[in-house]
This record gives C-alpha cells, structure tokens and sequence, in this order.
C-alpha cells in the first residue's frame, strides 16, 4: 500500500508575539471540554511546554506538578457558576513526523523502523483509556491520516501561546477538516478519533502509537505496549507520575525557574497573571497568564499589577478622570483671559499645573454704592438720591473691562418724603413749622423754635403745637391768683385747731391745688370729743410686731377713762381692745396673726354713761396687718 504524504498543515510555523512558545506539531499539550454542547461550550488548549522528543527520552523525569493552572482565565472560562460542569473531561496529546521533508513527509518514515525502537518517535504520543482497541480499527493508517490532518488544523487554527479557550464558532474550536460540523464534543474534535477521554480527577496513562513497518495497516503502540506513566489533571493542576519507576533519576535536568519581569522568580509549571500597563480602565481586557516552561516565559505583559487610573481633584470642586484635561485660569477675572488660561491634566490623581479658577471673565466694575458689575453689563445711577424729577438726573453707566463709564453716583432715587410732626400730621420737605418747647408760657415766642423737614427728617426738637399764657384760678371764697401763685385756706373757719387744719392752695394755669375751702379759721372752745391721732388710714403694719396707737381729747376730764376698739373689715363689725385708756396718750399694740387683713380699723370711744352718750372718733380710712 503506497503511503499518502500528509499536508503541511502539520509543519506549523506561527509568527506574531511570543511565537516560541506557540503551540504547534512535536509538543504535549492539555485538551479540555466542559461538556457543553450548546452555546456554553467551551474548550481550552495549554501548552504544557514538554516536546514529545525529550518525554519520550525520558518520561521519569517529569514526575511532578507540570502545570498549576488555578490562576489561568482562560481554564476558568469553562466553569459555570464558579464551577466545572459534571461533563468535563481531558486529555493530554502530541503529534510528531520525523520525516526529512515536506515532499516526502510520511508519518511512518522514521530515523529508525523498528516501531518498539526508543528512536522512532513518530506517530502519536496520547493518553488512552482503552489502547486494546487499535486492533479493530479498519485502516490504522487512513485513521493516521485523518488524526493527522485535523489535528494539524487544529492547532494551526488555535494558534496558542501559552493557553487558549474557544467557543463554537471560534477559530481553533474544531468544526471539522471541511466545516461540516464535526464538533467539538466527546472525541476533542476527532484528533484521536479512538481516544477515550477522562473525567476531572482521574488519571489516565499515555501510550505512543505508531505503525507496523511491515503492515503499514496495523496499528502499533510503541514501548513494546507499556504506558509511559500516568497523567492527571484535577481542574487546577497536571501531574505525571510513573508508578513503575516512582523514583526521579538522578541523570534527568532540573527544571528552571523563570525570571519575572518585576523581580522574583516563578518555578517551572507555574503561572502568574501579568498586565500590559500597570494603569487600565479595563483591568481584566489588558491581562495574560503567563507560564513558565523550563525557565522559558510564556506571553509578553510585564506589569505585576493593574489599578483604574485614579481621578484628580479639581480646585473649583468636582474630579476629572485620568489622562483628561481641562483649562484652568490662574485669575476669575482678567483684562486678557487668554494669557491667563493654562492647561491642567489629570496623570493617575496628580493635576499638573497650577492655575485654580474654572472660568476667567474680562473685568468687572467697582460700583460707587458697593459691590460690581460685570463687563459688558450696565446699571442705572443718578446724579442724587432725592429729587422731584428723578428721570432728569439719571444715567446708564457701562463696564468696559474694569473702565465704568458716566459719572453719577446714587444707587437710586427718590421724590422727597414728608416729616410726621409730633403732634400728629404731616408737612411737607422744604417746609417748616412752629414748634413750642412748652404749652404754657409767659414768653411764648422765648419757647418757640422752626423745625425744617429735610426728605423724612425734621429738624428741632420742640414737641408742642402751640403755646399760651397761663390762666389765673378761682378762689373757693371769691377772687382769683395768678398761675404760680398760692394761698393759705382751711378746713373750718372755725376751730380750737385752726393751727392743725389749713393748707396751701397753688395755682398753676387755671387749676387750684388743694381742697380747704375757707379763706380764714377762728379759734372756737367746742364741746367734749376725742381724735384718733394714728392709724389714720393708709398704714401698713406687720403682725406679731409692736406698733404704737396714739389719740387725743378736748374738754374731757383728766380721770375720764377711754375704751380703744379694733375693727377687721372696715367699721362693719368692733371688738373691744383696751379698756380703761387715759383722755390723752398712746399705746404698743401688737396685732395677731388672727387679725391679719387688708381692711383693719381702731376707733377710741368714751364709754356710754347716764351723762353721756359717748363720742368716738376713728381711723380716716383702713390700714393693712400683714403677716
């Protein structure tokens, strides 16, 4: 049977950034489904960075964690609410052709025939659930020749560095060598059609399979049919182990680390997330997981760390977003706002230069009331505040950049306001009137002032309409004084105490003070009576203090004895205080608290008798006790 070349495809040549680390023919790479075969599908390919060659020379010398993949987005891609579906498998694949030429390439034609032979690595390194079943395949070399084939478009398709996820529809999510619809699906798009793959977690040996020289239909699984160690990924991480050979040869080369291009170093098979700028508003959109192979380091970011670019604080208030700018006026007002303007830009929370102002207006105008007006603006001002024709001394002055035009000075103006006189009434601005500093006066005109009303403000400070001379009064008898004058009268033209009983009557304006009606008083003997002297009325005592009660008497016998009665609402009702009192004298008389009022009378009497009926006289009006 003649052997069919296999395309190019399989030959990959990828360019572009980070081309050596390309997925491509001759290197493992991990294949994952999650199992979904509608629009949430999604596969993943990562570059395990292992040749087959070198895993063939010495598979024990990968016995570790190849890969910790927990910070890859592109694996996180195919959870689903934070998690792998159930359906999720995987697989760990390679293709290989030693074959010298692209004319002559042959998946067969190896450096050394023997299929069992350490040196043919020709063929498929994978891993196999149920390698007894290459047997029953029809054509083990047309079935070479498809895996082949789509196998190399798919990973010419992928074009990975480093890892990759795809959805349907994408460009590396295999949908067949001829676009009929061979989905990604159970088989991994058919790139080993008799692979059987494995569930999250449970490992799964790699076998070589290659040809029989002698029977290039026969399917051959190299290493005399023995695995090559058993892989395993767990959703984070790829592990291989050999249970045959558990113990690392001394000969194998330890893997390197890889530098970072922030300091620091990652261990091989680990991976880190890197930025394109350590400033993005898009975070997430500007970063790659970048892994390290044997001290070779995945993608191209170089920042450990990415932030949203912080605003600035702008000095009028309000923020302005990083890599803005915004004019800015080292003056609000300024006669060429144009030198005065500078451009301010925001750089990650620092606002270059200096200016404050938001805005910058040509100069305003001092007014001369107070305050300013804006350039271009004009107001109404007037020659003075008070006027009968405010319209003729009026006038618009105009800001012209700081200049004010017109003269006039007044804020407003107004007709002139009339005076309240004190009396009651109004007059008029510009007029006056006569005012009194007294009512009654015998020199009026001494007592009269002009007082001028000046727009609301009366001048003077005499408060009287008019002013007369004063009146003469009427005397009780007959006869008149003048105003001022005063004169002696009595209470009775007749009295043994003429002397006790008169007082002085002033006239002031027609009004006579006083109430004594008679003009003269004679000295007359009377009968026998007796006079309260005190209290008169009026009084006002403490109780439980001592107060001293006095009277006198006329015409009564010296060894007469008087009664002294006290009266608490007025006169209506007496009651006997003292008995046995001399015509004339006084006493200390302590009032109780029973006796506490404001309507307290005394009264001094002579006692009833067959001669006499007695005489009394008391208090002139009541006195208050208090407590």
């Amino acid at each position: 049977m003649k052997l069919r070349v296999l395309p190019a495809a399989l030959l990959l040549t990828l360019t572009g950034p980070g081309a050596a680390a390309t997925l491509g023919n001759n290197e493992l790479f991990l294949e994952v489904w999650n199992g979904q075969s509608d629009s949430t599908g999604r596969s993943y390919i990562r570059d395990l960075g292992i040749s087959l060659d070198a895993f063939m020379d010495a598979p024990d010398c990968y016995q570790r964690v190849l890969a910790d993949l927990g910070a890859d987005t592109n694996l996180a891609s195919l959870k689903l609410d934070g998690s792998f579906p159930a359906g999720t498998v995987w697989t760990i694949q390679a293709l290989n052709d030693d074959s010298p030429g692209a004319e002559t390439s042959s998946i067969v034609a190896a450096a050394d025939n023997d299929p069992q032979s350490p040196k043919n690595h020709s063929g498929f390194l994978t891993t196999l659930t149920q390698p007894d079943q290459l047997g029953d395949l029809i054509s083990v070399y047309q079935q070479f020749s498809v895996v082949s084939t789509q196998m190399g478009i798919h990973l010419t398709a992928s074009a990975v560095e480093g890892s990759e996820s795809f959805k349907p529809g994408d460009t590396g999510f295999y949908n067949g060598a001829d676009g009929s619809g061979s989905d990604w699906g159970e088989f991994m798009g058919n790139s080993v059609g008799f692979n059987r793959n494995q569930a999250l977690g449970t490992a799964s040996p790699m076998y070589f399979f290659t040809v029989d020289i002698t029977d290039y239909n026969t399917g051959v699984l190299g290493n005399n049919g023995l695995a090559y160690g058993q892989w395993n990924f767990d959703g984070t991480q790829v592990s291989f182990t050999n249970p045959n050979h558990p113990d690392i040869p001394d000969t194998c080369p330890k893997p390197a680390a890889c530098d970072l291009p922030w300091g620091g170093q990652i261990a091989d098979g680990k991976s880190v997330l890197a930025y394109r700028s350590s400033l993005s508003d898009d975070c997430a959109g500007n970063s790659e997981t970048r892994i390290c192979s044997n001290g070779s380091l995945s993608g191209s970011f170089t920042h450990e760390n990415c932030a949203v670019p912080k605003a600035c604080d702008l000095p009028w208030g309000g923020t302005l977003a990083s890599g803005k700018s915004v004019d800015a006026y080292s003056a609000g007002e300024s006669a060429d706002c144009a030198t005065a303007k500078q451009t301010r830009t925001c750089d990650n929370g620092v606002l270059s230069g200096d200016y404050t102002f938001k805005s910058c207006v040509p100069l305003s105008c001092d007014l001369p009331w107070g305050g300013k007006l804006a350039s271009g603006q004009g107001v109404t001002a007037y020659q003075t505040a008070v006027s009968a024709d405010c319209e003729a001394v009026k006038q618009t002055r105009t800001c012209a950049n700081g200049v004010l035009g017109g003269e006039y000075t007044e804020q407003a103006c107004a007709a002139p306001k009339a005076c309240d006189l004190p009396w009651g009434g109004q007059i008029a601005s510009g007029q006056g009137v006569a005012a009194y500093s007294a009512s009654v006066s015998a020199d009026c005109e001494a007592a009269k002032e002009i007082r001028n009303c000046d727009n609301g403000v009366l001048g003077g400070g005499n408060t009287l309409e008019s002013c007369a001379a004063p009146k003469a009064c009427d005397l009780p008898w007959g006869g008149q004084i003048a105003s001022g004058q005063s004169v002696t009268a009595y209470q009775n033209d007749k009295s043994p105490y003429c002397d006790q009983e008169t007082e002085t009557r002033s006239c002031d304006n027609g009004v006579l003070g006083g109430l004594y009606t008679q003009p003269t008083c004679s000295v007359a003997a009377y009968g026998p009576y007796v006079q309260l002297l005190s209290p008169n009325g009026g009084e006002t005592w403490s109780a439980r203090t001592a107060q001293t009660v006095t009277w006198t008497s006329v015409n009564i016998a010296a060894k007469q004895r008087l009664n002294l009665y006290f009266s608490k609402n007025g006169g209506k009702h007496w009651s006997l205080l003292k008995k046995g009192l001399p015509a004339l004298g006084q006493i200390r008389f302590k009032p109780g608290l029973k006796r506490v009022g404001g309507a307290a009378m005394l009264a001094i009497c002579q006692p009833i008798t067959r001669h006499s009926l007695g005489k009394c006289d008391k208090s002139n009006a009541v006195f208050a006790i208090t407590k």
